[in-house]
């Protein structure tokens, strides 16, 4: 394996064992934090509290990542996770798991901008797409496996085992990283002088990105929550066959973003996210006629393809967005192109689940797939093909 690609394999796994934890995490902590004594409520600020902290710290981590180089940042959000992991093992209180959860959200945030942003610095255009496709598959992995593992791992040996060896490895990836990324930054691209947060802002492609990424993630942000319930009510199933569906999405995801990232080097990236737009308002109001959980899991993989379609083109857009040119003398903002591509991510998942639950209020969850269908229509599809047309006329 020659350098770049394990610098890759590096990035790959800080990024699965980010998601991994936050799986991890999904089955343990709220019956944990409820017997300290909090209540639904505090339990909501536990985990709203990783949000807050990831849609806090991206963007500037993303310009220090600029300006000082993404093995530092990368390092620190190594260390963070795995204090932040020991951590959870070791909170005997509310406020200490709130602190917890700060932290692991600011652990993600520094994987999650100076990860991409070093895959950009090292790989060309023409590659850049299946090498960012390997960070989204790296991604699905780890929400497919966390959930399970702490689940298994929390039977096994009680609440502290599964932190006690995710901390095992956040250290040894903290010491891969250590080993295989260069430090000096002009040894993976000219970082020390990055555009501007405004410049970065105002760039064509970043801002048609980060719109992509910000309607996908409100679609995920409304089906992680309210579909268990959905498929509880509708096929009167247990928890265990709802994890299966869920992780159809994942498998199918996992298979597809290599693939969908490599392709997009080759016809472009705006060619498949138009794709993956229109395929995902056409797949999404399938899952209220799917009649059984055979059909039903069909549905979902279709979805883990199409989201795909949709999301795994937008990293590399971005990073192509911020590239320097002959005529721009500014050196690359792929930290901030990734940190606003994190927080277009995380409002996603903020507006999704409040505007889904708020539906819900007055409508039914079919009418809401129907909503979103029609959403990504009559506005995602207009948004990007402004943004293309933009784009070919820079």
């Amino acid at each position: 394996m020659n350098r770049k690609n394990l610098v890759l394999a590096a990035v790959a796994a800080a990024v699965c064992l980010d998601t991994l934890i936050y799986g991890i995490i999904i089955p343990i902590l709220p019956a944990y934090s409820a017997s300290l004594g909090a209540s639904p409520w505090q339990i909501g600020v536990i985990f709203a509290a990783y949000s807050a902290a990831l849609l806090a710290g991206t963007i500037p981590l993303g310009i220090l990542s600029d300006r000082y180089g993404r093995k530092k940042i990368m390092f620190c959000g190594l260390l963070s996770l795995s204090l932040s992991t020991i951590g959870f093992a070791l909170a005997n209180s509310i406020m200490l798991l709130v602190v917890t959860r700060l932290m692991q959200g600011l652990a993600a945030a520094a994987t999650w901008t100076a990860g991409p942003a070093l895959v950009a610095d090292l790989f060309s255009p023409e590659e850049r797409g299946a090498k960012m496709g390997v960070l989204s598959a790296a991604n699905g992995f780890g929400f497919l496996v966390g959930p399970a593992a702490g689940g298994v791992l929390y039977q096994w040996g009680g609440y502290s085992l599964p932190f006690v060896l995710c901390t095992v490895l956040a250290v040894l990836i903290g010491l891969l990283v250590l080993m295989v990324i260069p430090g000096h930054p002009s040894a993976v691209g000219r970082v020390a002088n990055g555009q501007s947060l405004r410049q970065v802002l105002g760039n064509r492609g970043v801002l048609t990105g980060s719109a992509v990424i910000l309607l996908g993630s409100i679609g995920f942000g409304f089906i992680d929550p309210l579909l268990p319930g959905y498929f509880t009510q509708k096929f009167n199933i247990t928890p265990s066959t709802i994890g299966f569906l869920f992780a159809v999405i994942s498998l199918c995801h996992i298979a597809a973003a290599p693939l969908v990232g490599r392709l997009s080097d080759r016809v472009g990236r705006l060619k498949l996210i138009r794709l993956g737009l229109i395929a995902t308002a056409l797949a999404v109001p399938l899952l209220a006629p799917a009649g059984n959980l055979l059909l039903t899991a069909a549905v979902m993989g279709l979805l883990g393809i199409t989201f795909s379609l949709l999301l795994t083109p937008s990293m590399p857009l971005m990073a192509d967005a911020v590239m320097p040119t002959e005529d721009n003398s500014h050196d690359a903002g792929y930290g901030a192109a990734f940190g606003i591509y994190n927080t277009a991510f995380s409002l996603g998942y903020l507006i999704g689940p409040l505007a889904g639950g708020g539906w819900l209020e007055f409508f039914s969850l079919p009418s809401l797939l129907v909503a979103y269908s029609v959403f990504l229509l009559l506005v995602g599809l207009p948004a990007l093909t402004a943004g293309s047309r933009s784009l070919q006329a820079d």
